[in-house]
């Protein structure tokens, strides 16, 4: 598994911008503190790259992790990029964290055929603590959709049971249209 913790590839990070809606009782001209509420993906050459790397069928790469970089902050970077798919990836998600990853899995409708798809992985581990990065993380998925674009199922996970590559497979092929085994 490649480890992208370079600062070198970090440097030129793009942000995200959403506005944050103003309640009743904040007066009309009020700046609330923060008039953005951002959120920042690491550079766009790191994290383009790593996704383009799962999306080539010439590459083994078949998944890529999004961390924060701190407790504190909205930046996200690539953690991980591996080989060992879905399984691999379930390993790599702290209890404690809320993370992003983008997955290829591999699975055969009959004995001829083999496809391919792509899921993104909504993760808030079961003992995460901070409740902000719980309350933001709809927020940051929006923007994180934005970067990862192409993928057939989304998965919010809480738990690594909710990631087994039996349910994802019977949603992926849910979510693909033709099935013909009554699943």
């Amino acid at each position: 598994m490649a480890d992208v913790s370079d600062p070198a590839i970090n440097e030129g990070a793009f942000e995200f911008i959403s506005p944050i809606r103003r309640t009743r009782r904040q007066p009309l001209g009020m700046n609330p503190g923060r008039p953005w509420q951002r959120l920042s993906i690491q550079s766009e050459l790191t994290t383009s790259t790593a996704y383009l790397d799962v999306r080539s069928d010439k590459s083994e790469t078949n998944f890529v992790l999004l961390d924060y970089a701190s407790d504190r902050s909205d930046k996200l970077v690539v953690t991980k990029t591996g080989t060992g798919g879905l399984g691999a990836l379930t390993e790599l998600l702290d209890d404690a964290k809320a993370s992003f990853a983008y997955v290829r899995v591999s699975y055969s409708n009959d004995k001829e055929s083999t496809r391919e798809k792509f899921a993104l992985v909504i993760w808030i581990g079961p003992n995460c603590k901070q409740v902000m990065r719980k309350a933001k993380i709809s927020v940051h998925t929006a923007d994180v959709k934005n970067v990862l674009r192409v993928y057939s199922i989304e998965v919010a996970a809480r738990d690594k049971e909710d990631l087994g590559e039996d349910q994802i497979v019977t949603k992926m092929r849910k979510a693909g249209g033709a099935s013909y085994d009554g699943v």
